[in-house]
């Protein structure tokens, strides 16, 4: 029975890392053989094969006896699914893809997280590190292959940044906690092709997190010494702050082709023009404040005001400007609340128990699944956002084994 246990343990981890790397492979795959019927294979190959595991899950080994919580986020999202489709028809639109996504994204995600243990999240950790290799050949394949297939202006991809994030913030996790060179290299060279071809935001998620993670991971064993290196580190950072615009200017003029040091130089609110886009949105509900308009509602409002072809990009890119306009204002609200508190209550949390596996994986979630929200991104096809949503679920059932 224990060499049983060890197995199902064993191909969880397995299953839950390729599943945290799916976008990333599928992305890799795409830039070296730009063949669109092998990226669709890889992608729908991973994906429904992770969902088949979930389900002989629940099928044989769990006999159907599934979590409460997760019974009902299932059950939930299709009532909402429904309400949305009898108030804005035209959301069925977005559906044949959500339904897929829902089936082989949604679900899985919540799985491997309402279900986690601290067996599985240190095992999972460890075949994570085996993945270490190929986050450094997509880091690389990507800062070369981007300026080649990007316009001279515009030679970034937000995917690459966002596709890096989650490696990043890992291997900066292993080296605080490690302090062992290698780490410290994976991190240097992500962290640079997040910066030259990926996003602003990515790097700002990156950098919340290090704080975080180092601050909660050593906040036993800090001494004057750890605690005079936290005083300059943040006396650097507001230095770098108060000379940041320089900073930038001098970077974008030795990297004249990244997207990213250029916006930063001339723009550090992090906009990119989408506050325009955003006050399409806060007319809307200002005039209508307390009405629900549905999920996936914000799509089809903004092609129907822009005249613009259907696309499920057309998102208000703010988490808050997305929930009110699809919930309403007071529903909005409280859903946000929730969210928030059930972020604080997992952090503090993990850092009460003191298990650093366990604070790096919320923290990673966090700024992945929470954060990043704010700048890009939609929380309806967010697999991060799903991962977090069940990390909460699973930490406010105080599982014992964490």
């Amino acid at each position: 029975m224990y060499e049983k246990m060890n197995s199902r343990e064993e191909s969880y981890a397995k299953t839950f890392a390729l599943f945290l790397n799916a976008i990333l492979i599928v992305d890799l795959v795409r830039m070296l053989i730009r063949n669109m019927t092998i990226v669709n294979m890889t992608q729908y190959g991973i994906y429904i094969g992770c969902a088949i595991y979930i389900y002989w899950q629940i099928a044989f080994n769990d006999r159907f006896k599934i979590d409460k919580s997760l019974f009902g986020l299932i059950c939930s999202t299709v009532f909402i699914a429904f309400i949305s489709y009898a108030i804005c028809p035209e959301v069925k639109q977005a559906y044949s893809y959500y339904i897929s996504f829902f089936l082989t994204r949604i679900i899985p995600a919540l799985y491997f997280t309402i279900y986690i243990d601290k067996k599985k999240l240190v095992l999972s950790f460890e075949y994570l590190k085996k993945y270490r290799l190929l986050w450094l050949l997509y880091a690389i394949v990507g800062m070369l292959w981007i300026p080649l297939h990007t316009n001279s202006g515009n030679q970034y991809s937000m995917t690459y940044g966002y596709n890096l994030l989650i490696p990043a913030c890992f291997v900066f996790y292993c080296f605080i906690k490690h302090g062992e060179i290698k780490w410290l290299f994976y991190g240097t060279v992500f962290l640079l092709g997040m910066l030259l071809r990926g996003s602003r935001a990515s790097v700002l998620c990156l950098f919340v997190f290090t704080i975080l993670a180092y601050v909660m991971i050593h906040k036993e064993s800090i001494n004057m010494g750890k605690l005079t290196r936290i005083i300059i580190l943040l006396i650097v950072g507001i230095i770098v702050l108060m000379n940041f615009k320089n900073i930038v200017s001098l970077l974008s003029n030795t990297f004249p082709s990244s997207r990213t040091l250029a916006l930063l130089a001339s723009n550090i609110n992090f906009d990119s023009g989408r506050s325009s886009i955003q006050s399409l949105y806060w007319k809307s509900i200002n005039s209508h404040p307390f009405r629900f308009n549905g999920i996936f509602s914000d799509r089809i409002y903004y092609s129907n005001l822009t005249r613009r072809v259907y696309n499920m990009t057309n998102y208000p890119h703010n988490f808050i400007v997305e929930l009110f306009y699809q919930w309403g204002i007071p529903l909005g609200i409280i859903i946000f609340i929730l969210i928030d508190v059930g972020i604080i209550k997992s952090i503090c949390y993990s850092n009460r128990i003191d298990n650093v596996e366990l604070i790096c994986f919320v923290l990673i979630l966090f700024v992945s699944g929470f954060l990043k929200l704010f700048f890009s991104s939609s929380y309806l096809v967010s697999v991060e956002f799903y991962l977090l949503v069940g990390t909460i679920i699973c930490i406010c059932q105080k599982k014992a084994d964490l």
